[in-house]
């Protein structure tokens, strides 16, 4: 549009060249061309593209390590978009005793390359005897969020162990 707009330019600015005075048609096919580049020129409002709605259930353990690492870091940036999800995940079962004494075990997973890892947390539906860490296990459970000392934490709930 801008080319076409440089030649009708250069067209009248030769016209006019050559007679002293600019015909009235000419100044319309000017103006016109000047509306029609305004116009077209003007930044279109960007349009947001609707966010595609997420599943009920999130199988982790069917992903990829890299696509699986990425799901569960948006998991900790956006918990709000999984809230009362059914998440299943696979990987080495992990334990941590906090300050009060209270235990706490995740399912760790792992980028492709291993170097960064992530733990699920997972509180069971009902007391079960825990394999060893470090153990391969297979999680689901219902996808909650909450905060505590100014920080995100995530969480299974009622979950299961297959």
């Amino acid at each position: 549009m801008k080319k076409l707009f440089m030649i009708l330019l250069l067209l009248l600015s030769a016209c006019s060249a050559n007679s002293s005075a600019v015909s009235s048609e000419e100044e319309k096919v000017f103006t016109d061309v000047q509306n029609v580049v305004t116009v077209t020129e003007a930044p279109a409002e960007t349009a947001v593209p609707e966010e595609t709605p997420l599943p009920e259930k999130i199988d982790l353990s069917s992903m990829s390590a890299t696509i699986c690492y990425s799901t569960v870091f948006d998991m900790l940036v956006d918990p709000q978009k999984y809230e009362g999800m059914q998440i299943k995940v696979r990987g080495p079962l992990a334990a941590r005793t906090d300050a009060e004494g209270k235990d706490h075990y995740a399912c760790i997973v792992q980028d492709a390359t291993a170097c960064c890892a992530q733990g699920l947390e997972f509180v069971l539906s009902e007391a079960k005897e825990l394999p060893e860490l470090g153990t391969e296990i297979t999680i689901e459970g219902t996808f909650t969020s909450f905060t505590e000392n100014n920080a995100i934490y995530i969480l299974l709930k009622d979950a299961v162990m297959n």
